[in-house]
């Protein structure tokens, strides 16, 4: 199973919750911090810029998540469900 690493290009609201709605974390990312997504659990994404967010699946280069000022909604940080979409 490989690492899933957000990486923030420029300042973004991020929240990774648990499929009961519960909050693992919930902060403002700033312009070259990361975070490593805790394996393990279900855990889901939602960001109000996706164009300020890129997400790496363990060595593959970093993609970027959508759009400047795109909000995404409980995108599924599950390595396939990532590598399908993106």
């Amino acid at each position: 199973e490989k690492d899933i690493v957000l990486k923030a290009t420029a300042n973004s609201w991020v929240e990774v919750t648990r499929a009961d709605g519960s909050a693992v974390s919930q902060r403002l990312m700033r312009t070259g911090e990361s975070y490593v997504v805790p394996g393990g659990d279900d855990l889901f994404l939602t960001t109000g810029n996706a164009g300020g967010l890129e997400i790496q699946l363990g060595d593959a280069e970093p993609m970027v998540l959508g759009g400047w000022g795109e909000a995404l909604r409980e995108l599924p940080l599950d390595e396939t469900i990532i590598s399908q979409r993106y």
